[in-house]
């Protein structure tokens, strides 16, 4: 496998992990073709007030970075890369 295959089953593994989270309201996975990084990009809205302290061990985890974090409305928004 390549590097690209690699991160790219890495971020499927995190968006299946955050999609086991109840405040997790929903993930999307953007290719490098498509965000202008050039990585593979996870996005995510959660039902809290900050990025809970288990999203960024599980982030650390998977050797991803937090690119964006903040409020939107009545929910917040991440985005990491790998």
């Amino acid at each position: 496998m390549n590097c690209t295959v690699e991160h790219r089953n890495q971020a499927r593994r995190v968006i299946q992990q955050l999609g086991e989270r109840p405040d997790v309201l929903g993930t999307d996975l953007v290719s490098p073709a498509i965000d202008p990084s050039g990585r593979w990009t996870i996005e995510f809205a959660l039902d809290a007030d900050g990025l809970p302290p288990e999203i960024v061990s599980l982030l650390g985890d998977a050797e991803m970075t937090v690119r964006d974090v903040g409020p939107r409305q009545s929910w917040w928004h991440c985005t990491a890369v790998v």
